[in-house]
């Protein structure tokens, strides 16, 4: 377990409030040899917020989903123990899918845009799926990336839809990018979502 909370401790005060994170010191694992299983029992993390050691529970509920967002992207593909000598060995996968729903929920402006250069790395390395109603995510896009939005609307005879920006409005958007300000702004005063006439 310590190396993973060291990992998130190299993680966490990068892209969060949190300065630290650790276990607490008194938990028990029990071993099962019979059935090679492990129970573990009062293990807690705590997380340093302004000098001050925290139980989860206690952290507001845009810190909360920053950990748990964080904690997530980074969780590892399995634990395992070594019997030899009692430590956790941690195997990550070399390339995964992500999904985020929503990610600015709760979270205080400043904090996303830390949230939001996170996530713009990993998806460097991993595929990144997110769904958002909030404009402001949209600045993390580069004029070149405009391909990657896909609207996804709903139709009354049709259900749910889903379709690509047209190359006419990655035009229009492009620029707006250019001459007036941030994607954010052209989604909140255009007709950026409105479907084309066919």
């Amino acid at each position: 377990m310590g190396e993973y909370t060291d990992f998130l401790n190299k993680i966490l005060p990068l892209y969060s409030p949190v300065q630290e994170v650790r276990c607490n010191e008194y938990f028990q694992v029990y071993h099962q040899e019979t059935q090679e299983q492990f129970a573990i029992k009062g293990l807690v993390l705590e997380y340093q917020l302004n000098g001050e050691w925290l139980s989860f529970r206690m952290l507001s509920d845009g810190t909360k989903r920053l950990v748990y967002i964080i904690s997530d992207i980074f969780a590892p593909d399995s634990i395992s123990l070594d019997k030899r000598t009692d430590e956790m060995r941690i195997a990550t996968q070399k390339r995964k899918t992500v999904f985020l729903e929503e990610p600015e929920l709760g979270i205080h402006p400043a904090q996303l845009t830390k949230l939001l250069n996170l996530i713009r790395e990993v998806s460097k390395e991993h595929q990144v799926i997110m769904t958002t109603h909030a404009p402001q995510v949209l600045d993390m896009l580069t004029e070149k990336e405009l391909n990657r939005i896909t609207i996804c609307e709903l139709d009354p005879k049709k259900g749910t839809q889903f379709r690509k920006l047209s190359r006419t409005k990655q035009a229009q958007a492009r620029e707006y990018m250019r001459e007036v300000g941030f994607l954010s702004d052209y989604w909140r005063y255009s007709f950026l979502e409105a479907a084309e006439a066919e």
